[in-house]
């Protein structure tokens, strides 16, 4: 091919079939034998495959077919226990709360005439120490209802359980009625009073659940404060679209360390005081329940106000 009197196409020809027998050559010497084990180590770590074991490529495509399918049947495996322990989780929610209620109805039924007799001893004319006895009585059978109530409506408010009824509620009448029951509860030192709008207000809403929370606030409001005055007014906000039911007292206060925690479940600020820290998360989860909010007035320093914010319509 080298010879200057060979002819340039014989000479292109001659190069093309030396490209080819070079090729065919390089196919032959190819070593078809197994993949190594360093190999293997090199591709996909040292740490996949045991030492000594030399493996062809079709045998790693049906090791990594087998593993895709160990993976798969380990996803299915796993997500199969998970689906079993979600439905015993929800089975022992429902076992709790059906529990919850119905020891409920059974605590409330001889409590409800426990706080009735004693209401009627009270006003029987009876000997000082026996009206302290009775009221003693009273109080704590009074207690012990609210605990109950307060436990099941967390339970019931948690599963979507709780009944709302939506009806016309007249709140100055409902206000006025809660001061001066309070005011028979609080103490000698400590006046309740109502500051309500001369003009009856009316909301859409459901009487119990607003009730519910105004007791809650002015029962904590007797419990810690000892003398003063404890006030439940109303205001309507400045768009007149909501209404500001206020619980204002010049009672001990909450500490700054606790003011982020109070609507937390269990949480008291008295470990001293009767109760189960389930008041304001109630009020919490209820005022949500009727579209509104609750908060505590960080910049009132002579007591505790708490703001119940209910919309006119919901």
């Amino acid at each position: 091919l080298t010879n200057k009197n060979v002819d340039p196409k014989t000479k292109k020809i001659g190069t093309i079939v030396a490209g080819i027998a070079f090729a065919i050559a390089g196919i032959s010497s190819y070593d078809f034998n197994p993949v190594s084990q360093e190999d293997l180590q090199e591709m996909y770590g040292s740490s996949v495959y045991q030492k000594g074991c030399n493996i062809t490529p079709e045998r790693l495509r049906f090791d990594f077919a087998c593993d895709h399918k160990l993976e798969k049947e380990e996803l299915q495996k796993s997500e199969y226990k998970l689906r079993i322990a979600k439905e015993r989780a929800e089975e022992a929610e429902r076992a709790k709360s059906l529990f919850i209620s119905n020891i409920s109805h059974e605590i409330r039924t001889p409590l409800n005439s426990i706080i009735g007799f004693s209401s009627l001893l009270s006003n029987m004319g009876q000997e000082s120490e026996a009206k302290e006895y009775v009221s003693i009585i009273k109080h704590n059978s009074d207690l012990l209802l609210k605990l109950v109530n307060d436990a099941v409506s967390i339970t019931l408010l948690q599963t979507g359980q709780i009944p709302f009824v939506k009806e016309a509620v007249e709140v100055c009448s409902l206000c006025q009625s809660l001061a001066q029951d309070y005011a028979q509860k609080a103490k000698a030192n400590v006046k309740v009073k109502a500051e309500l709008p001369k003009k009856g207000l009316f909301l859409k809403s459901d009487t119990a659940r607003i009730k519910q929370i105004l007791e809650n606030l002015l029962s904590n409001a007797v419990k810690f404060t000892n003398e003063g005055h404890i006030t439940l007014s109303l205001e309507l906000t400045e768009a007149g679209d909501a209404v500001h039911f206020i619980v204002t007292d010049t009672g001990c206060g909450i500490p700054e360390t606790m003011q982020d925690k109070i609507f937390d479940s269990f949480q008291k600020m008295d470990s001293f005081v009767q109760g189960m820290g389930l008041g304001l998360t109630v009020c919490k989860q209820i005022a949500q329940y009727l579209n509104g909010s609750i908060h505590l007035d960080t910049e009132y320093k002579k007591g505790t106000k708490m703001i119940f914010t209910h919309p006119i319509i919901i």
